[in-house]
């Protein structure tokens, strides 16, 4: 398998597993940094299958990252994660009803541009 497609599919899974984060971390209401040291809320963190299914997807991309960095220039594979953004963005936008206003879709923009330069062979 490519670098590029394995660059592609952990930068996926990292971004499927964040958007499961927020997902499970949604259902138990806004949380403030003192909240992570109460045994409760670490106990529904533990069995939320939201946030068992994104943790669970950051260790499967983190896998496939350290064959990534195993075989690929860092200065080559890490601006790639940006993609990363997009995929992010766009669950955002359609699985949580995100506004994407005319400055994220810009930014988003520019980013393809980068991540296409990065990946050419100019």
């Amino acid at each position: 398998m490519s670098i590029l497609v394995l660059i592609l599919i952990s930068v996926s899974l990292g971004a499927v597993g964040q958007s499961l984060l927020k997902y499970g971390l949604d259902s138990m209401g806004k949380l403030v940094l003192k909240d992570l040291l109460v045994l409760k809320n670490l106990i529904s963190f533990a069995t939320n299958i939201f946030i068992i299914g994104g943790l669970s997807l950051y260790v499967l991309a983190t896998g496939i990252w350290f064959v990534v960095l195993s075989n690929a220039d860092i200065s080559y594979a890490y601006p790639l994660v940006s993609l990363g953004y997009i995929i992010t963005a766009v669950i955002g936008r359609f699985v949580f009803n995100e506004n994407l206003t005319v400055m994220r879709i810009t930014g988003i923009g520019l980013i393809i541009a980068g991540a296409y330069l990065v990946g050419s062979k100019i």
